[in-house]
């Protein structure tokens, strides 16, 4: 199992389903949304002209609606003493 950031992950996930035979199986609205998800990973969406950063719940519904039981999500608080 390989660990990554939002970021990669988001990337890794993108990449799977932008094959074609995953990709064509997409409706065009949903495909939108993805494009969307795309934008604000490339940090393209902005709000208070501060990019807006893909979040876990987006991407975790995201990847369980177009990959499910591809990914797992956690999330990690470490305390640096």
């Amino acid at each position: 199992m390989n660990e990554m950031d939002l970021q990669t992950a988001f990337w890794d996930f993108y990449t799977y389903i932008s094959q074609p035979h995953i990709w064509e199986t997409i409706s065009k609205e949903e495909r939108q949304q993805l494009y969307q998800a795309k934008h604000t990973a490339k940090g393209k969406v902005q709000r208070r002209n501060k990019p807006v950063q893909i979040g876990v719940e987006r991407l975790k519904s995201l990847m369980d609606k177009y990959a499910p039981g591809r990914y797992e999500i956690s999330v990690l608080v470490r305390i640096k003493i």
